[in-house]
């Protein structure tokens, strides 16, 4: 009886052991995997750094030179899915800051213009998928909140003379 008791005590020890052992492997990859989205999203809001995404576009008021700048701090949240293809989900929310200039009647006149004498804010939200160990966009969008749209970041410009590019709402991922 007494043997018995040993063993079943060993027995539980082994199983403890085991399963901490899976918790810590598991918290580790999770740590992990939130560290590179982490780094995924640092490098895409940096870019902005170095390449501002300086376009002339048409704007409902007519031509004007945009760029963009990050503002403010910037939020994610990792979550882990029931998906076998996509076992982690990432969002990433963060504002940016359009610079234009004046609006004119061409786009020549625009792209003259380097006085960015107005702004405002997008809100972007970000989502993504973690699959072969990389992060995947899967969908993005950007709040304009002057006229309270949400609009995809896939979005097509609409209009004859930009006819096939692509909504910029500084969406373009580096």
């Amino acid at each position: 009886m007494r043997t018995l008791k040993i063993h079943a005590v060993w027995a539980l020890n082994a199983i403890l052991l085991v399963c901490g052992s899976v918790v810590l492997a598991q918290s580790s990859e999770e740590a992990a995997v939130v560290t590179t989205f982490r780094n995924y999203v640092s490098r895409h809001l940096s870019s902005y750094e170095q390449d501002n995404r300086l376009a002339v576009t048409k704007l409902g008021c007519g031509w004007a030179k945009i760029y963009y700048k990050v503002e403010g701090e910037y939020g994610i949240d990792v979550q882990r899915t029931s998906s076998l293809i996509s076992p982690y989900a990432g969002v990433c929310e963060f504002n940016l800051r359009r610079h234009y200039t004046a609006c004119h009647p061409t786009r020549e006149g625009a792209q003259q213009d380097n006085s960015f004498v107005k702004t405002d804010v997008f809100l972007h939200k970000h989502a993504y998928a973690y699959q072969d160990n990389k992060w995947v966009p899967k969908k993005r969008e950007y709040y304009a909140a002057f006229i309270k749209t949400w609009f995809s970041c896939d979005d097509p410009i609409v209009g004859e003379e930009e006819q096939g590019k692509r909504t910029t709402g500084g969406c373009i991922e580096k």
